[in-house]
């Protein structure tokens, strides 16, 4: 009697799916996309990036992949999306200088991808305050 009450209850468990415009996006970019590969059009072009920067760390990591463009309107007006590191290029870049030793640098961020092609990589971080902090009424 227990194991249709238990398949009930996770058939009614709300769970995450994405649209049908953003899942025939991601399968159309990321049919021949190699992450191996430069995202630029000429291999004797530079991929630029772009660094905000604070005093104390990396704030996040710009640069434009030409193979991941797409024209919104194909798409349900889908203007950006995130795509984990792993399956796109990314710079070489690592946070070597954090305040905490036991912070791990390379712990995954999603990157932001726009529809022309920008992308934004905001590397994980650790903010510690020096002053006290009331969240008493924090929500």
């Amino acid at each position: 009697e227990m194991v249709p009450l238990v398949i009930l209850c996770c058939l009614l468990l709300p769970h995450a799916e994405s649209g049908y415009h953003e899942r025939r996006l991601l399968t159309d970019l990321m049919s021949e996309y190699n992450k191996l590969e430069r995202p630029v059009y000429n291999e004797s072009e530079a991929v630029v990036l772009t660094f905000g920067l604070t005093l104390q760390q990396i704030i996040d990591v710009d640069w434009n992949d030409v193979n991941l463009k797409w024209n919104k309107s194909d798409y349900g007006e889908i203007g950006d999306i995130r795509i984990p590191p792993k399956y796109i290029w990314k710079p070489d870049l690592l946070m070597y200088n954090s305040a905490d030793e036991a912070f791990d640098g390379t712990y995954p961020t999603n990157v932001v991808v726009t529809n022309e092609g920008g992308c934004t990589y905001i590397p994980p971080g650790i903010f510690k305050s020096t002053c006290k902090i009331d969240i008493t009424w924090f929500p």
